[in-house]
């Protein structure tokens, strides 16, 4: 976990590889990561929150399954193609 973070890009990248996160409740992640749906969130960053949290993943395979489904489905918003979609409409309307 990050102690700053603007955005989260490596976070969104774990997702769509199906790999939970575990993040530092800081910048952009906290729009990114729901506790427990897409994610874990640390309210501490100390070793033993993370350690914590690995265990709690590891123990539940439900929780960490339901975790990695919804995260991979978020984080396809971001592959970019829905902003190309709207770029594409908006300089098609003004071409004509």
């Amino acid at each position: 976990p990050s102690r700053r973070e603007a955005f989260g890009i490596a976070a969104v990248e774990l997702m769509k590889m199906r790999i939970p996160v575990i993040a530092s409740a800081i910048g952009g992640l906290v729009e990114i990561i729901r506790h427990e749906e897409t994610g874990l969130l640390l309210d501490e960053l100390s070793p033993k929150a993370i350690t914590e949290a690995i265990e709690k993943l590891e123990r539940d395979s439900e929780l960490r399954e339901s975790i990695v489904d919804k995260a991979e489905s978020f984080a396809r918003k971001f592959d970019g193609r829905d902003q190309l979609g709207q770029l594409m409409e908006i300089y098609e309307r003004y071409a004509k």
